[in-house]
């Protein structure tokens, strides 16, 4: 993670070979209370911090440790190199998130040291906390039309020679307009997702499996009827395993030949505001603002998502086609005849019903023998299902309560954060 090589100064302290260029003049002045880490230290920290979590998280953390935290103490931590990490990074990331990230992983790392190694580092941290970092509030200038997204499209059919595969620029656009995923998420798709996500006609949806979610959130993602021609034309003659997309070419290429947005303070359009595109869309045409969030993976943290809340893929998919059924884009030309027309509500019923009518066969059909095995099962699932919801309740009642007790304890400390 961190480079290990080292040179010497006359004072004695090392520090990695290449990176005394970014150290600022004279920043260490010795001092009695100087608290010296190593490298190894360090690099447990950045794995205990991405234990878990994704690949390029990983890497961020390596990257954060290496240039800010390493750099900018060479190993010691007084009240000297808090003052210059934390001057460097606020020069290095200007918005508010960015610092708000790097300042918590710096403070996250005292922690790790103080308790690792029974050390008294809350000076330092509260020099960290008295750090102002003032919140922004601004309002989203970025907005993204019905015909951003036609031209878009257009603009990759008028510039197919500069694209290494034109089908796959196009189907990607739609799929992020018609769904909202984050780009990444798209590019960790595989054939056999997509697969499996048209095997659940009439109610196609994508799987997206934690794994693969930024958020680290399962949840399903509704096709809308115009991409299954498209899509399948995508995974024709694959492997299961094979990635499909690679959005970083189509942002490379959006780089390269730009295309304004219809909306003169959004400028020019970028593949990421595909998914802003999306949720604005779902908002003005009226799709609720849970089945929204849920295709989107969005504000799910939380108790009620975790506990309570959540939707079957067939409520998603109706829920999701009874608004954006009737938003349309023109097909790939070379796909024209492969155009399928969004299923109705009317339509989505009437499959349904031809659904149940077969297993209403089914279940006349069926011997007392295997109703009994069948019943059985059921009562078994019901029984395991009831103890796992008495020990959710159990939990979440808990939870309330130690919430009530540290709000009491804070009184009684007077503490008001």
């Amino acid at each position: 993670m961190l480079r290990s090589e080292k040179s010497t100064e006359s004072s004695g302290r090392s520090k990695p070979v290449g990176e005394a260029k970014f150290l600022v003049h004279s920043v260490h002045t010795s001092c009695m209370d100087d608290i010296s880490f190593t490298h190894d230290e360090l690099n447990e920290f950045v794995t205990q911090i991405s234990r878990g979590r994704h690949k390029s998280t990983g890497q961020a953390n390596a990257r954060f440790a290496r240039d800010f935290i390493w750099v900018y103490t060479e190993g010691i931590i007084n009240r000297n190199t808090i003052i210059i990490t934390t001057t460097k990074l606020f020069e290095a990331y200007t918005s508010y998130s960015s610092r708000d990230k790097a300042l918590s992983t710096v403070k996250r790392f005292l922690n790790y040291l103080q308790d690792t190694r029974d050390l008294n580092l809350n000076k330092y941290i509260k020099q960290i906390e008295s750090i102002p970092n003032p919140k922004p509030r601004r309002i989203n200038e970025i907005i993204v039309d019905d015909k951003d997204v036609t031209n878009l499209l257009n603009h990759i059919n008028d510039n197919q020679t500069h694209l290494s595969d034109p089908h796959q620029a196009f189907t990607l656009t739609l799929l992020l307009a018609y769904t909202g995923m984050r780009p990444s998420t798209a590019d960790r798709l595989t054939v056999r997702h997509i697969r499996e996500a048209i095997s659940l006609s009439p109610y196609p949806s994508v799987l997206v499996n934690h794994e693969i979610d930024k958020t680290g959130t399962e949840h399903y993602v509704p096709i809308h009827p115009s991409l299954i021609p498209i899509l399948e034309e995508s995974i024709k003659d694959k492997n299961d395993d094979d990635i499909i997309f690679e959005s970083t070419k189509v942002a490379t290429f959006l780089r390269n030949h730009k295309i304004n947005s219809v909306n003169p303070r959004t400028k020019e359009m970028k593949v990421k505001y595909l998914r802003k595109y999306f949720i604005q869309k779902s908002t003005h045409a009226g799709l609720k603002n849970d089945f929204r969030d849920y295709t989107v993976s969005n504000e799910m943290n939380t108790i009620q998502w975790q506990h309570y809340k959540n939707f079957t893929y067939e409520q998603v998919y109706q829920e999701y086609l009874s608004v954006w059924g009737r938003i349309y884009f023109f097909e790939d030309p070379t796909l024209a005849d492969a155009k399928e027309k969004p299923l109705s509500q009317v339509e989505i019923l009437e499959k349904e019903i031809a659904e149940k009518r077969r297993m209403l066969e089914g279940i006349k059909t069926t011997s007392e023998e295997n109703i009994q095995a069948e019943q059985d099962r059921w009562e078994q699932g019901r029984e395991e299902q009831m103890r796992k919801d008495d020990e959710i309740n159990t939990l979440v009642y808990e939870l309330m309560q130690l919430d009530e007790e540290i709000e009491n304890a804070k009184g009684e400390k007077g503490i008001h954060f």
